[in-house]
């Protein structure tokens, strides 16, 4: 037992760690909408449907700015890998 709960709070710090890193490479996107949209999706969780609501947007208009905020994301941070 002792092995497994070793195993499982490894398995979490590198959880939080990794987190950490994703949202300090979101803090660096520009566009604040976008940032919002990939925080309250990938951190938060949030039904994209609930986002719109949230911010006061379309369902169809949130997603197109889901996805130029995934591409800005990925040009950002994940040509260099």
């Amino acid at each position: 037992m002792v092995g497994i709960d070793e195993d499982i709070a490894d398995k979490v710090s590198e959880y939080i760690a990794l987190k950490r890193h994703i949202i300090s490479q979101m803090e660096q996107i520009s566009d604040n909408r976008y940032y919002n949209i990939l925080f309250k999706k990938y951190v938060q969780y949030k039904e994209l449907q609930e986002i719109a609501d949230e911010m006061g947007y379309e369902y169809k208009w949130l997603l197109h700015l889901h996805h130029d905020a995934l591409e800005e994301f990925q040009i950002t941070h994940l040509n260099g890998l």
